[in-house]
């Protein structure tokens, strides 16, 4: 024995590390281990769920506003134009627009959740390796990752459509085709005697909202 028994007091300290250090591994291990269901399977169907909660949403706003639309058109006596064309074509592009605007919102929910998921781990990991007792810490992380692989509940989107109906319905329809004129004893709204001369009524206008292509009304998609 050493002085005063320094050599025993150091094995000691040695071995209490040892085993400090080995409860710290055992913690991390559990850690790890209870945020190994977060796969790239598990962050695509979630993306997924996201998508599937969204677009039928995006679907009944289309709805909505094609049958204002066509109501707006039909009461202008313009149903079967071509200025009935564009804006169906228009809002075919709007629904586009949309559908690809809620595949870019749940790409961006799903990295989000990956970033939360990561930060979370690494804060339980950093915590054991600095705990008294490791392995209270590696069962919070049972709770934490049960919480974070939980569904999310969807809050309603907004109206995606309401832009385009200020543009078209509030706007373009009623400015163009405002005042009244007469044909062949038949009244017909300002700019829309002909066809031709709707289309490019409407087109000295610009434009409506929205990204894509597409024509006519009541037809959509948004299950692809």
């Amino acid at each position: 024995m050493g002085l005063f028994g320094s050599t025993d007091v150091g094995s000691q300290a040695t071995a209490q590390n040892a085993q400090q250090q080995q409860q710290v591994n055992q913690a991390v291990g559990n850690i790890n281990s209870a945020f190994s269901g977060f796969t790239p399977k598990f962050y695509q169907q979630r993306g997924q769920a996201y998508e599937d909660a969204a677009l039928p949403q995006v679907g009944q706003q289309f709805q909505q506003t094609n049958q204002e639309t066509q109501e707006a058109l039909a009461n202008r006596g313009l149903g079967k134009s071509g200025a009935a064309d564009q804006a169906n074509a228009s809002l075919q592009q709007q629904l586009a627009g949309s559908t690809n605007q809620v595949a870019n919102q749940a790409q961006q929910a799903q990295q989000s959740l990956q970033e939360q998921v990561a930060n979370e781990q690494s804060s339980l990991i950093g915590q054991a390796q600095s705990a008294a007792n490791p392995a209270t810490v590696a069962g919070q992380a049972i709770a934490q990752a049960g919480s974070l692989q939980a569904p999310s509940v969807l809050a309603p989107i907004g109206n995606m459509f309401q832009q385009w109906a200020n543009t078209w319905l509030a706007g373009k329809l009623n400015n163009a085709y405002s005042t009244p004129a007469t044909q062949g004893g038949t009244v017909l709204p300002t700019g829309a005697t002909t066809g031709a001369n709707s289309i490019m009524s409407l087109s000295n206008q610009g434009g409506g909202g929205g990204g894509g292509s597409g024509s006519g009304g009541g037809n959509y998609n948004v299950n692809g």
